[in-house]
């Protein structure tokens, strides 16, 4: 008996060379404990015994007990006459079995130190030891990203309480000449936006353009009046005319 229990110790080692450090068939079959105690085998037990049926194929190594037939047979206990085509108990159980491993070795069991998963094609089982560098490697990838996010937050906040800019000493526009009526309007209209800081709306227009108008009016009837007063007699003519 130790013998043959020595003899599949040799073959899992050499079935899993592919690992860093070859799995033994102790590790395997303390692996399948874990996983047959696990909330989603624990309430099936049709693929819990399939599943420890490949395992013992697996250690063993004779895929000749990997057929359907024989499947159906040892497991599921269907004697002879077992149509596959008929009958895909086989296969909508190892469908089920390939999900729950694939689902708890994705969450619940990514920390276990073995990982089983069922071939995507046929019955054989893949047997592995779980990366050591899956963590480090994940580690690492996650500090530049922290570090990102705390160059993100110290650009922000520096960007929150800087100074905002002044603006170009060309934009700023002049308060308007009072020697330039035709084109006072539009400076004082851009001088008001810009000293308001808000679009100035339909009505202040027109209030403003009346304002003008009326200055201008004003301004024009100012200096035409001007003009047309006859000049004041001087104070040499005056005299001439008193004494006269």
């Amino acid at each position: 008996m130790a013998t043959q229990e020595a003899g599949r110790d040799r073959i899992a080692v050499a079935k899993d060379t592919g690992d860093v450090e070859p799995l033994t068939a102790d590790e395997i079959r303390a692996a399948l404990q874990r996983l047959l105690s696990a909330p989603a085998l624990a309430r099936a037990p049709k693929i819990s015994r399939l599943l420890a049926y490949l395992v013992n194929v697996h250690l063993d190594a004779t895929p000749d007990a990997l057929s359907e037939p024989v499947i159906a047979g040892a497991v599921f206990d269907q004697r002879d006459g077992f149509n596959p085509r008929s009958n895909p108990i086989v296969r909508v159980n190892a469908s089920r079995l390939r999900n729950v491993l694939r689902k708890h070795f994705a969450g619940d069991g990514a920390a276990e130190p073995v990982h089983i998963h069922l071939a995507n094609v046929g019955y054989s089982l893949e047997i592995r030891r779980k990366p050591p560098s899956s963590d480090s490697s994940s580690g690492r990838a996650q500090v530049p990203a922290a570090a990102q996010a705390n160059q993100t937050v110290s650009r922000s906040a520096a960007s929150d309480t800087s100074v905002p800019p002044l603006p170009p000493a060309a934009d700023v526009a002049s308060p308007p000449s009072a020697e330039q009526p035709a084109a006072a309007f539009v400076a004082t209209l851009a001088y008001l936006k810009q000293k308001l800081c808000a679009p100035v709306s339909l009505g202040v227009v027109i209030a403003l353009l009346i304002a003008v108008s009326l200055l201008n009016i004003a301004y024009t009837h100012l200096v035409h009046t001007t003009m047309l007063l006859p000049d004041p007699p001087s104070p040499v003519a005056s005299v001439a005319v008193l004494r006269n």
